[in-house]
């Protein structure tokens, strides 16, 4: 066989860095997400100059997950769909990725017939995923929650907590813990909802998610205020 030429060698180089780049901005768009988007914005301008189609997308994606993380929702629906729109169709799980954010981000606004939509397109194209699998039934769960159908958003979070245990993702069992307890404390059983915020919020430290962790000091005011502890609800 012969050797790569030089131009094919700097072509792999350049999407292995925007690769790279991608990855670190995903792993810390929960703890810092200025930085995570200004490292996405860097990896798209270096994606689109090279003609990198998943880099692209995956870039996209990245700026899509810190603008819904910010709940600037109009914001991140802009870039998911130019995510979808760049996605390699060979690329399943991470069309599955831009699915489930987005039905997520549909359910922020308001959507939920939307939210359901691309959450069932998220599972189709998450092939048995774990991981992927897991995080449909977590969006399902958030859907159900804000239409007050909390049995279903009780079972759903359950079969999350469940996938997510075998995966043995921390940062998913956390958010899944605190699903279950806004959904007891929506249903006035603080004393229940107490334990979950625990777990949650000792996870959102070990994985370092502090959307996770402002979430549960803000669920922790909401439990003690439904005990009447207003000092510790304050």
């Amino acid at each position: 066989d012969l050797p790569p030429s030089s131009s094919t060698s700097s072509a792999i180089s350049t999407e292995s860095t925007i690769d790279h780049l991608d990855d670190i901005s995903y792993k810390i768009y929960l703890e810092n997400p200025d930085s995570a988007r200004k490292i996405a914005e860097k990896a798209l301008i270096m994606a689109e100059k090279a003609r990198y189609p998943l880099g692209i997308g995956r870039s996209f994606l990245n700026i899509g997950y810190v603008y819904w993380s910010q709940s600037y929702y109009p914001i991140a629906l802009y870039y998911l769909n130019s995510a979808m729109m760049n996605l390699p169709k060979n690329k399943p799980l991470f069309i599955a990725d831009c699915y489930n954010i987005t039905g997520r981000t549909y359910a922020e606004l308001g959507n939920y017939q939307k939210a359901f939509d691309n959450l069932a397109r998220a599972e189709q194209f998450a092939f048995g995923d774990v991981n992927r699998v897991a995080e449909t039934y977590s969006e399902r769960s958030y859907v159900y929650l804000k239409l007050k159908n909390f049995d279903e958003a009780i079972k759903q979070a359950n079969h999350c907590l469940l996938l997510n245990r075998i995966a043995k993702n921390l940062g998913n069992i956390g958010v899944a813990y605190a699903r279950l307890s806004d959904i007891y404390t929506q249903q006035q059983e603080a004393v229940i909802a107490l334990p979950y915020s625990d777990m949650a919020l000792q996870l959102s430290l070990t994985v370092h998610n502090n959307r996770l962790r402002a979430h549960t000091y803000v669920e922790y005011a909401l439990i003690y205020n439904q005990l009447k502890q207003f000092d510790k609800s304050i």
